[in-house]
């Protein structure tokens, strides 16, 4: 059994998702952003204190249209808002449906030539021991 679980842990480190940053000062401001490109995503924790920080930077010519998803942990809400900043210097807010403990918070968004989303993940007052994940799709 003990075989089974390092195997196991071995497996989900190289084909898993990977941890964006669990430390402070990364990913935590719009310029330390993590960057997250479609079909991508991170499993991480958050900290006292602090939010979490994606970015998804359409460098096309066109606009690209993809769903943010953030699962929280069981035992907590997380929740996230994203910022759409366009090249003209306009900033868009959306908030997803928020779908409570453990639950999956999704919203869909067009993102413009050279604009970028940023994905703002916070906690409601509560932390938890164990990871959340986000991603898009």
């Amino acid at each position: 059994m003990k075989k089974f679980v390092v195997l196991l842990s071995i497996f989900g480190m190289l084909f898993g998702v990977p941890s964006a940053y669990a430390q402070y000062g990364y990913g935590d401001t719009v310029s330390t952003a993590v960057n997250v490109s479609l079909g991508s995503g991170y499993g991480t924790f958050l900290q006292g204190g602090e939010a979490d920080i994606f970015v998804f930077k359409n460098n096309t010519a066109q606009s690209i249209t993809t769903t943010a998803n953030l699962l929280s942990p069981s035992d907590v809400n997380y929740n996230y808002w994203v910022e759409v900043h366009n090249p003209g210097g306009s900033v868009t807010y959306l908030n997803p449906w928020d779908n409570g403990i453990g639950g999956l918070d999704s919203i869909q968004i067009t993102v413009g030539p050279g604009s970028k989303a940023y994905f703002i993940v916070s906690d409601t007052g509560t932390l938890s021991s164990a990871s959340y994940s986000f991603w898009l799709n």
